[in-house]
């Protein structure tokens, strides 16, 4: 598997872009604040395809901050890998840093 690194492309046959700018994905439970992994695959393949033509279970996310909902002014778990099921996910959004 190719290196990835944040804001960057990488090369190989899986290589993938992680996203500039951390992401807010919300779940009925949790939100988890990072850094979003999708394919490279063109530069305006936007998110929101990358979400509606998603074949896979899971979302992945690096550098991630994990907050129950609802509570963004605690401090949340750290994480630098996690991975939320598409299925669970009810809105993703920029993070204003």
């Amino acid at each position: 598997m190719p290196e990835v690194l944040c804001g960057q492309q990488v090369s190989g046959d899986a290589g993938a872009v992680v996203g500039g700018e951390r992401r807010a994905v919300e779940t009925a439970e949790r939100t988890f604040r990072g850094f979003v992994h999708k394919p490279r695959l063109q530069d305006d393949f936007r998110l929101s395809d990358h979400l509606n033509t998603y074949d896979k279970q899971f979302l992945a996310l690096s550098e991630v901050t994990i907050n129950e909902r609802g509570q963004m002014h605690r401090p949340g778990e750290k994480h630098d890998f996690v991975a939320v099921a598409v299925a669970s996910i009810t809105y993703v959004a920029p993070v204003a840093e």
